[in-house]
């Protein structure tokens, strides 16, 4: 299952309530030493943005989210992810050289592994919960299943997740079948996108 995190919360996307972070006090709570010598709340007070097109607008108050590039950021949203894997108490995943695996990660970039749909949905439902006790928000309709197996329905509150045959993780096109050519294609359409080049072999 490949998770994604709604656009709210994400890397980029920490909430800012009455000049502070919402997550700050979790933060401090799980890694106290991480962030002991960071004045997080002068960082986040009064930050303000402004709207350039054909003139500069006005100020306004970032209510949601931090700065654009702030390398901040991605660290409070990490350290919040670190601690919700943590607290997983469900023993699942897929056996490989004799280790249990149960999950992938980069950044927000997350793959979860089971043996069978009823188990998947377990740890989809585990993890929900524990990621809305910190602020983060699953995006049910950019979360996808992958399997090589029947297709169960899995649901996420009222909302069933799509099975799909492909999926693009870290730049890598993913599959049980065999898409070697399709990704070279793919690697090639992307090039020309790029450079705006036609290439074809």
């Amino acid at each position: 299952m490949f998770i994604r995190y709604s656009s709210g919360v994400g890397p980029s996307s920490v909430r800012a309530e009455r000049g502070e972070p919402a997550c700050q006090h979790r933060i401090q709570e799980f890694h106290p030493g991480y962030l002991s010598d960071w004045n997080i709340d002068r960082i986040f007070a009064n930050s303000k943005a402004k709207i350039r097109l054909d003139k500069e607008r006005k100020e306004f108050r970032l209510e949601r989210g931090v700065r654009q590039g702030d390398p901040m950021s991605p660290k409070m949203f990490n350290s919040l992810l670190e601690e919700v894997f943590r607290k997983r108490k469900l023993n699942e995943g897929i056996t490989i050289d004799g280790k249990k695996l149960s999950n992938i990660r980069f950044a927000d970039d997350i793959v979860l592994l089971a043996t069978s749909a009823k188990k998947l949905e377990a740890m989809i439902v585990e993890l929900q919960n524990l990621s809305t006790e910190v602020g983060l928000q699953l995006n049910p309709q950019k979360t996808k299943v992958m399997t090589n197996n029947s297709k169960i329905p899995i649901t996420i509150g009222s909302r069933q997740l799509d099975y799909v045959t492909e999926y693009i993780y870290l730049g890598q096109l993913m599959s049980f079948h065999n898409r070697r050519q399709d990704e070279i294609q793919r690697r090639i359409r992307n090039y020309g996108r790029d450079f705006g080049a036609s290439v074809s072999f």
